[in-house]
């Protein structure tokens, strides 16, 4: 699943801004010695599927970062909520497809816990 992000930080300029965040998201990343635990495994800072560049994959663009004081700042936010919004409906309407009783009923006892069976509701992930 992609999704959008939008980082603010506090910086003296667009370029120190970018460096800010794509270095951070960088150093989440970790290596192949010192495996991560972030939720992303990639990232395009300054592109992307939502970019304005042509190419969405140019992670050295910059005219999408825009201070508080650019009118595209809360247009970023507004989008930002829009996105999750809608995101929170699609999740709300898969679960209201889970036939929880059925889940519950599933659920086996071991001395090792509770384990219901997830596979029930497997058909409702998006």
């Amino acid at each position: 699943m992609h999704c959008i992000q939008y980082i603010a930080t506090q910086a003296d300029s667009v370029d120190e801004a970018f460096r800010t965040v794509k270095s951070n998201l960088e150093s989440h990343l970790g290596s192949e010695d010192y495996p991560s635990d972030a939720w992303f495994d990639w990232f395009v800072t300054g592109g992307g599927r939502w970019s304005t560049s042509d190419d969405p994959y140019n992670d050295d663009y910059t005219a999408d970062v825009a201070h508080q004081s650019d009118n595209r700042f809360q247009e970023y936010l507004d989008t930002a909520q829009n996105y999750y919004l809608q995101s929170l409906g699609e999740v709300v309407e898969q679960c209201r497809k889970i036939d929880l009783p059925a889940m519950l009923d599933s659920i086996d006892m071991t001395k090792e816990g509770m384990y219901p069976n997830f596979r029930l509701s497997m058909d409702t992930y998006p």
